[in-house]
């Protein structure tokens, strides 16, 4: 029986592990059957995640177990997920869902078990029921205690149902972490729990054995079996100045885990290369945002000045694709780095880079922890994730003097006119650890998007079961980036065009996230959110389709979009943003800028609504202008320049890299 078949049947073990801490829901050993109420004011969207991550776990259950059952009963009209998770169907049963198992199963495999449903129910949306997997996983095990606590503390909501318990999570995050600090340093925990730093990476520190349960290492945390995202991943996303959380959290974990705080002596003779020794280090060289934004870069970069290596974090996603291929062909050397950061840490350091490059920092909990510790002289962070890091090994965050505003200098929060109706922070150089380089081009050679199949042509609005007589708003950004501020715009467009139908996208994972919309659509919007339709996330070819029958797309604030906009542009289709604001960097405004299309930006929430409906009702000219400039972004000369300019003359930020 293979170790995820093992873990599946134990799910219920750990279910009934946390029910008895709870009073909800109501549990019942004997064969380990697990009834949750279907219909209840305190826990009906958490008992509907719970349905749905048991659902899922049905999924993948070996053929062999038939004997364990899934009887879904969501109420309300609620949407069930299937055994299989490809479809979904309405439903209005009562009574409850019911789990059966058989088996027995070890210690071991019980706190997986609990850490696993922790991480499932938070990425499914259910946060509260998810923080009380955590705070058990921690109850039962000593050793991932630490890491388990700070998993739950730190953790942020997908979806907040309003401004009012976003700020007031916020506020909350900001007084656990103050805790935190001030518990850490009366406990002492790094004299309690101590590793050895790796210090001279050829003299490893023994760690005595009946210490070894007590070592903290975060990268071996239970739950990151699990997921690859860290908790602190949407933080950027709520539209405020993060520096002051970020430098908490990187302390925090410094204090907490010495492993992250090893020094950085540069080898002898590192200096006579020949080329300067670059190296670009991240899990995302493959079919994602980071690889299609830089393997440009990487085949342009100059190789009688450069040496590029690309080293591939491989921890928890070790399979290649067509992207992955093109990196191993365009680099000078192509390494997959060891799982263990120790030896990680080791290896890089031997390379004696003179320049590692981070193409984001935020999305991947393992690259971030490695983060913490240099590997070069010089570490940059590029925005494939754009935020900062508040990392003081991080030196220099790379960008675009396209993707800034007029309020970017500017040191103090002194919001502009739609700041003021929307109470977000904005976006300046003053919110940032790192050192901001902007270049003259977009800095970015995006991979072109293959053109239009014949059969994505053929594909039109009723294929996509879309209203044929109604103007499409089009908004194909992920759930987590819907912040309540951005409603006032869906609110505005919906008020003023009568015609208006707004289409989101959600995958089959996220129904609770989409339900959690609703819910608060339907506060907001009253009637009209009957006009916002969610359809399933497509295959890249019938994307493109859903994109050419849009009328305009709508860029989301605080944090936009970025390879979504230029999957758009390549194909002509307008899109409206408002830079001032977003709280990250202002990408869909520095494309439109680079592409002749500033009429699409607009300056406050006003005319940000007034812009939207304008081009929905005609937008035959700036389509027309889009496609004749399509190919600026592929064909960036000035990126190129400004990417070796910098490479070959950037210094290190800091005498003491410590």
């Amino acid at each position: 029986m293979n170790k995820l078949a093992r873990l599946l049947y134990c799910f219920l073990g750990g279910v009934v592990l946390v029910a008895a801490a709870s009073t909800q829901p109501t549990l019942l050993i004997g064969e380990c059957v697990v009834n949750v109420p279907a219909r209840s004011e305190t826990v009906e969207m958490t008992s509907f995640a719970v349905r749905c991550q048991l659902a899922a776990f049905g999924a993948y259950l070996p053929e062999e177990s038939k004997y364990l059952k899934v009887v879904l009963a969501p109420g309300d009209e609620m949407l069930a997920c299937s055994t299989l998770g490809d479809s979904q169907a309405h439903s209005n049963f009562g009574g409850a869902a019911v789990i059966v198992r058989r088996g027995k199963c070890s210690f071991q495999e019980k706190l997986e078990l609990v850490a696993a449903a922790g991480v499932f129910l938070d990425e499914l949306g259910s946060f509260s029921e998810s923080l009380r997997f955590f705070g058990y996983a921690a109850n039962l095990c000593d050793s991932d205690r630490t890491t388990l606590e700070l998993r739950q503390a730190l953790a942020v909501p997908i979806i907040f149902s309003s401004r009012f318990e976003m700020d007031k999570f916020v506020e909350d995050l900001r007084s656990k972490l103050q805790i935190l600090t001030e518990a850490t340093a009366k406990k002492k925990m790094i004299e309690e729990r101590v590793i050895s730093p790796l210090g001279d990476a050829d003299k490893p520190v023994e760690v005595p054995s009946d210490q070894a349960t007590l070592a903290l290492r975060p990268e071996a945390a239970a739950y990151l079996q699990y997921t690859i995202t860290p908790p602190t991943m949407f933080i950027g996303y709520q539209g405020i100045n993060i520096l002051p959380i970020q430098r908490a959290i990187n302390q925090l974990r410094s204090s907490l885990y010495p492993s992250l705080s090893s020094s950085f002596d540069r080898l002898d003779g590192s200096t006579n290369h020949n080329l300067r020794r670059i190296g670009f280090i991240s899990t995302w060289f493959r079919v994602h945002s980071v690889g299609k934004l830089l393997l440009g870069v990487v085949q342009n970069l100059d190789r009688t000045k450069f040496h590029v290596s690309i080293y591939r974090c491989v921890h928890f996603l070790t399979d290649s694709d067509d992207i992955t291929d093109a990196f191993k062909r365009e680099a000078d050397e192509y390494r997959e780095l060891s799982e263990s950061q120790d030896a990680a840490v080791k290896f890089l350091r031997q390379a004696q880079l003179d320049i590692a490059i981070f193409p984001e920092l935020g999305m991947d909990e393992w690259t971030v922890l490695l983060s913490h510790h240099r590997v070069a002289p010089i570490q940059c962070v590029f925005w494939g994730h754009p935020i900062t890091t508040g990392n003081p090994n991080i030196d220099y965050f790379i960008s675009s003097e396209h993707f800034i505003s007029g309020e970017f200098e500017n040191a103090l929060e002194l919001p502009d006119v739609s700041d003021v109706q929307l109470k977000l922070s904005g976006y300046r150089r003053s919110f940032f650890s790192e050192k901001i380089v902007l270049f003259r081009g977009l800095s970015t050679l995006f991979t072109e998007p293959k053109p239009l199949t014949a059969a994505s042509k053929g594909i039109n609005r009723s294929r996509l079961f879309l209203p044929a007589n109604r103007r499409l708003y089009v908004c194909p950004q992920t759930l987590m980036k819907f912040h309540p501020a951005f409603d006032e715009a869906l609110t505005g467009i919906l008020d003023q065009d009568d015609k208006a139908t707004i289409v989101l996208l959600a995958s089959d994972t996220q129904i609770v996230w989409m339900e959690q919309l609703r819910r608060r659509f339907r506060q907001r919007f009253g009637r009209n959110h009957w006009r916002v339709l969610f359809l399933p996330t497509l295959p890249f070819p019938e994307f493109q389709a859903l994109l050419t029958q849009a009328d305009v797309l709508l860029d989301p604030f605080p944090f936009g979009g970025g390879v979504t906009t230029l999957d758009a542009l390549h194909l002509g289709i307008p899109v409206v943003t408002l830079p001032s604001a977003q709280s990250v960097v202002h990408l869909a405004a520095g494309f439109l800028r680079y592409m002749n299309a500033s009429d699409c930006i607009a300056n406050s929430l006003d005319e940000y609504v007034e812009l939207a409906i304008g081009i929905a009702k005609d937008h035959a000219d700036i389509r027309q202008r889009l496609l004749a400039h399509q190919s600026d972004i592929y064909q960036d000369v000035s990126t190129v320049d400004d990417w070796n300019t910098f490479l070959n003359t950037v210094t290190p930020r800091e005498l003491d890299m410590k």
